[in-house]
């Protein structure tokens, strides 16, 4: 594998910035395998899984920050690649929110909350958490819109600069996705801060006011 930079984060383990998991099985417990990362200050990354030698799914999950330039898979001679089984639950999950929701800062690849739900329920996702993007943009709620979906799981609060913002941004985003979709289940999280500093109680009762009083939408929040 080689990754597009090796700079890593002071604050983030490098073997969640740039590592790669190996789980070996299918349902809801596969099997870790180890964990993989570049030597520190380097990009190309070659390393080895002791497989069973057996018919096994596989499932690699790739960094969470830095990108992916090559991926290259050795096969001993005489194996074969073939179509991963199916998730229990085909339609994937989606997740839309900030660099909590991305990855930002799980210690590896498999352990950001997105990779742990999906794995907990058989499910394939869609991690759309962008660190320091996910401004509730139209254009986003309308690609979302598009999406194949079982459930989407809305984690907009923390990347809104203000409440006046999140006041603006936060319904008609969310609008745009259940106007498309409207037997859609959606899980709305508020930030996860502990305490509640300053504007944040306010940024909370955004989130808990009915989004749309003719669909039924979760509220979760994260605070203690």
């Amino acid at each position: 594998m080689l990754v597009t930079d090796s700079e890593g984060y002071p604050h983030m383990a490098y073997s969640g910035y740039a590592g790669i998991d190996c789980y070996l099985g299918e349902g809801t417990d596969p099997e870790y395998l180890g964990t993989r990362w570049p030597p520190l200050g380097e990009r190309l990354l070659e390393s080895e899984f002791e497989l069973p030698g057996t018919l096994s799914l596989v499932t690699l999950y790739l960094p969470l920050y830095t990108g992916v330039e090559l991926l290259e898979l050795g096969l001993e001679p005489g194996a074969a690649l073939l179509a991963p089984t199916p998730y229990a639950r085909e339609t994937p999950i989606v997740f839309y929110g900030s660099s909590i929701t991305q990855g930002g800062c799980a210690s590896r690849s498999s352990n950001s909350y997105c990779a742990l739900v999906s794995r907990w329920l058989d499910s394939g996702f869609y991690c759309l958490g962008f660190s320091g993007g996910a401004m509730g943009e139209p254009w986003m709620a309308e690609y979302i819109s598009q999406l194949p979906m079982s459930c989407f799981v809305y984690d907009y609060d923390h990347n809104a600069p203000s409440p006046d913002y999140l006041r603006q941004t936060h319904r008609p985003f969310l609008q745009t996705i259940l106007d498309k979709n409207p037997a859609l289940p959606v899980i709305a999280m508020s930030r996860p801060y502990p305490n509640l500093p300053g504007t944040d109680s306010e940024r909370r009762e955004m989130i808990y006011l009915p989004i749309v009083l003719s669909y039924a939408v979760c509220i979760v929040s994260m605070y203690s």
